[in-house]
């Protein structure tokens, strides 16, 4: 039972990063698996089953949420031309992580997101006064400012804290993040075009990273 549920998942909805139009019917063939490949990124729409190597009956190596980030790594093309691979990593493992395969297939496909080309990155700590929960919200603005000066477009952010064990520091940076979140809405931010994560840090780390994705 497990099994058939996971294979009805197997059917991913991927989007480019940058995207660009609409997903064809059916397999999708070498072309467009290298256009994925090229682009380097793809955003994970519905929740999406990954397996140990690129075959339906290999293990299930791990399960991505909607909205994970992935990096893709190469593509596979299975022998007759109708089944098509990715190899993907999770997008902020900086090729660390166990390499994993998801096939790419119409259907229940959506459309893909327009996420953009990774701008910038940056840190926004807690304000030097006033409540440790928050963060600059100065800093955040100047930032988000001075790329919008410099003609772009932002399209997509993604918005996180470093894990950590003490349980009372993880509610506040929880809070931070909540917070940049809101001053992002609040400066225009459509709040679907916000990703929270949980990234891998210093654990003494207490400052929210930013990334912003667009384009000119």
């Amino acid at each position: 039972e497990l099994t058939e549920q996971l294979d009805a998942a197997d059917a991913p909805a991927i989007g480019l990063l940058p995207s660009g139009g609409q997903m064809p019917p059916g397999a999708v063939p070498s072309f467009e698996a290298q256009t994925l490949q090229d682009h380097g990124f793809v955003v994970v729409i519905g929740e999406q089953v990954a397996r140990s190597r690129p075959s339906r009956e290999a293990p299930v190596a791990q399960v991505f949420e909607p909205l994970s980030q992935l990096r893709v790594t190469d593509t596979v093309v299975s022998d007759d031309g109708l089944r098509t691979w990715l190899a993907v990593q999770p997008a902020d493992s900086k090729g660390g992580a166990p390499t994993a395969f998801v096939e790419v297939r119409s259907g229940r496909a959506a459309p893909p997101l327009e996420l953009g080309t990774p701008i910038r990155e940056f840190l926004v700590p807690p304000p030097t006064e006033g409540l440790s929960a928050l963060v600059d919200a100065q800093v955040l603005e100047a930032r988000l400012a001075e790329t919008r000066a410099e003609g772009y477009t932002i399209t997509w952010i993604s918005v996180s804290s470093a894990a950590t064990p003490d349980e009372t520091e993880r509610e506040r940076r929880a809070d931070r993040v909540l917070h940049a979140t809101y001053l992002l809405k609040q400066w225009g931010v459509d709040g679907q075009r916000i990703t929270v994560t949980e990234r891998i840090g210093t654990e003494n780390d207490p400052a929210v990273r930013v990334r912003l994705f667009g384009h000119r």
